[in-house]
Parts: structure tokens; sequence; C-alpha cells
């Protein structure tokens, strides 16, 4: 059972990636409709600091689960966790179904 703690976009692009010459082609990036998805943030440290520059650096690591209807493979989402209104665009490292549940659970960074 999902706990709908947060909305999950995902990252729609074009298909193709060059052209007829075989000239890269700019990508045009949407982002899909929001789904409802259970947020659960694993790691989140505001406190690092870049090595080369001395700024700031978020390090974040959630775990979504989301219906099997609703999932589609996908290199980026955007999370918006209802709770704390905070949204991340996060790469997904990891995608596991969840036979016994019909869900998937994804690990984005």
């Amino acid at each position: 059972m999902i706990i709908t703690s947060g909305k999950l976009e995902y990252r729609a692009r074009d298909g193709r990636e060059y052209d007829d010459n075989g000239y890269p082609v700019q990508q045009t990036t949407t982002w899909s409709p929001a789904v409802p998805c259970q947020v659960v943030p694993l790691q989140y440290d505001r406190t690092v600091l870049s090595s080369t520059s001395e700024t700031p650096v978020i390090i974040a690591r959630y775990e979504v689960l989301i219906h099997a209807r609703h999932y589609k493979e996908a290199d980026e989402v955007r999370i918006t966790d209802t709770r704390s209104g905070r949204t991340e665009e996060l790469r997904v490292v990891s995608a596991e179904y969840l036979r016994a549940v019909s869900q998937y659970k994804l690990l984005c960074r």
C-alpha cells in the first residue's frame, strides 16, 4: 500500500538524437503529468562544501514507491514532497519491481 506523500513527474524527450546528416539535434524536454507516489528521504545533507570552489552542495537520496500502472522507464524525474513542499530534479539510479504489491521502488539521486 502506498501512502501518498508526493508527486512524481517524468522527463519526456524527443526521440531523435541526430538529424538526417548525422548532426546532433537539440532535445526539447517536457515534464509528464504528475502521478501520486510515496517519497521516503534516505539522505539529505546541506552541510557539504565543494572542495574546489567552497560552494554549498546538496546531497540528496530518495526512495520512491509508485504503482506499476504509473511507472515509465526514465532517466530523470522531478519529485515534489507534499509534506515539505520541496521539489527536486533527480536521476533514477535503479528501479526494482515489487511483484507482491505490483509497485516499483525507485532509488533516485
